[in-house]
């Protein structure tokens, strides 16, 4: 998505079931495949979660551990 110049950041915690539908309905005009989560769990968790609406693989890279903040 950095390519293109999109990012998406209205995830907000505990995702609502309407920011999963919104999200994965721009993943085919940014065209990322796979979709990449870059986050904490929420962010993968939503990552997860669009990248199953639309059948897609998901790549999940996490900036915190568990239980070490």
């Amino acid at each position: 998505m950095s390519t293109s110049g999109l990012r998406w950041s209205a995830v907000i915690l505990h995702v609502p079931h309407g920011a999963v539908p919104e999200a994965a309905a721009v993943q085919p005009e940014v065209g990322g495949l796979p979709v990449v989560a870059l986050g904490d769990g929420r962010v993968i968790d939503a990552a997860k979660a669009v990248s199953a609406a639309d059948g897609l693989s998901c790549a999940a890279i996490p900036t915190t551990l568990p239980g070490r903040r």
